[in-house]
């Protein structure tokens, strides 16, 4: 029931927001009395940290199974903010400005408790793109790293990206692109390009 409980309220958080979803649409959603939720969880405030505790497990998850494939660094790169979009679901950016707002302490925390983790995949993938000769070999692995972790929540931001004006999905596809852009070799370069041919060949 635990986890049940979990991925409806990471489906409804990410789709309506963190602060908008009360503990009786969760129930109600899930057919079950709030009593029963309030079995496992003390407070919606509980509620919401283990939420973002079992997204971000999910995510990593995905990132390991995702990089240890046979992969070359670029495409794994693609793949691997492919499967966050499925992760999470989320084509806007109300519910994570949500978070930020109302619950800081949860969010900061959370972050700070991953970090280490998503640091070492894209550290990982870097060193990956090195010894391929898609990336620079002259590039900051850690600068580079942290900048690429630190500017994606940046992107979250809706003083600088309104949802109105931006879709996050879709500047998220961007960063990615001039993230690779930055520290690819011209054989790196040559791979962009190719993988973004084939999407689109793919797409029509």
């Amino acid at each position: 029931m635990e986890e049940t409980i979990l991925n409806k309220a990471s489906e409804l958080f990410l789709a309506q927001g963190f602060k908008s979803v009360t503990m009786d649409d969760i129930a109600t959603e899930l057919g079950i009395s709030k009593k029963t939720i309030y079995q496992y969880y003390a407070s919606k405030l509980e509620l919401v940290e283990k939420t973002m505790l079992f997204i971000n497990s999910k995510i990593l998850h995905e990132l390991t199974c995702q990089m240890s494939n046979d992969l070359d660094s670029i495409t794994e790169m693609l793949e691997a903010h492919r499967k966050i979009d499925e992760v999470l679901t989320i084509n806007n950016s109300a519910s994570l400005h949500q978070l930020k707002k109302y619950y800081p302490k949860i969010a900061q925390k959370v972050r700070s408790l991953h970090l280490p983790q998503y640091l070492q995949l894209i550290e990982g993938n870097i060193k990956k793109g090195i010894e391929q000769g898609l990336f620079r070999s002259d590039i900051d692995i850690e600068f580079s790293s942290r900048f690429f972790f630190a500017s994606n929540i940046a992107l979250e931001d809706t003083a600088f990206f309104p949802e109105k004006d931006f879709d996050l999905i879709q500047i998220h596809k961007l960063h990615l692109e001039y993230y690779l852009r930055s520290i690819a070799t011209e054989k790196g370069h040559q791979k962009i390009e190719e993988l973004k041919k084939d999407r689109i060949k793919n797409s029509n």
